[in-house]
């Protein structure tokens, strides 16, 4: 991350996942749950320096963390399944 402004925007962003209801897409996806984007938040702040990040919901209820630029290309932050 390049700048505070945008750590914090990315921030908003991920708390914005909240409000995502089921099939937000119209293509049947799930909503975002609440450990995901706790879990997505903390991640915020492990995030290599120097990159920039876009960060957006997926489909299947996970939230994506994606750079062209960082070692890691695309991370998934989603639910736990337990067995």
């Amino acid at each position: 991350m390049r700048c505070p402004r945008c750590k914090r925007d990315m921030i908003r962003r991920i708390i914005s996942f909240q409000n995502l209801k089921l099939n937000w897409d119209s293509y049947g996806s799930q909503p975002i749950h609440k450990d995901t984007i706790k879990l997505a938040l903390q991640m915020v702040m492990f995030l290599p320096p120097g990159h920039e990040w876009f960060v957006a919901p997926t489909p299947d209820g996970e939230i994506m963390f994606e750079s062209d630029t960082a070692m890691i290309e695309v991370l998934h932050v989603g639910k736990l399944e337990r067995r």
